[in-house]
């Protein structure tokens, strides 16, 4: 699967099983609220769970087989997130979104990730994430829900969410679904 999106600042990209582009980062993701700020086209040994840049042309991205990745998108800059639900908890959304002056302007996109139909966790994510916590047999988190909360908290209101559960959607990969050590892409870049 892979799948592509312009906007009016630039392209999100979701790519499973497909070429990656050669001037593409990926930092070291740590499950942790690091977010980093690319300067230049080679950015080796990047530990965070955000890259930010206003680099045109260049890619971005993050590695996700169940967590979500969120991309946000303005005239002049572009994020990556890594939204896992520890870095969540961390605050790693309200940590890259200080570097976005203008959230109304901002173009944010939900990658697939784990579903609240499948996303079963432990009773301490009531706690955690109460109002992202579903209870039916179990205890479900809506990982997409609890970002979607955080972000227009801070003022953010223009979200594309692809809205596909990893768990459920054989075509993607899921390690909750089978241990799987394949990744799904989700990269960015200005112009």
């Amino acid at each position: 699967m892979n799948f592509c999106l312009r906007l009016p600042y630039g392209e999100v990209r979701v790519i499973y099983k497909g070429e990656l582009p050669d001037n593409l980062i990926l930092p070291r993701q740590i499950h942790s609220a690091n977010v980093h700020v690319v300067y230049c086209d080679n950015a080796d040994e990047i530990e965070a769970d955000a890259l930010i840049t206003e680099r045109k042309g260049v890619y971005i991205g993050v590695k996700t087989a169940d967590c979500l990745a969120i991309v946000l998108l303005c005239g002049g800059k572009v994020g990556v997130i890594h939204a896992g639900w520890r870095g969540l908890l961390k605050g790693i959304i309200e940590e890259t979104a200080l570097y976005f002056n203008n959230p109304l302007d901002t173009y944010v996109f939900f990658s697939p990730s784990a579903g609240v139909c499948c996303y079963e966790v432990g009773d301490e994510f009531k706690k955690y994430f109460p109002l992202s916590v579903y209870e039916r047999n179990g205890v479900f988190l809506d990982i997409r829900r609890e970002a979607r909360l955080r972000l227009e908290r801070l003022g953010f209101r223009r979200i594309v969410d692809f809205n596909l559960c990893t768990i459920c959607n054989e075509r993607l990969p899921s390690f909750r679904r089978e241990g799987t050590r394949e990744r799904m892409f989700t990269i960015a870049r200005l112009g």
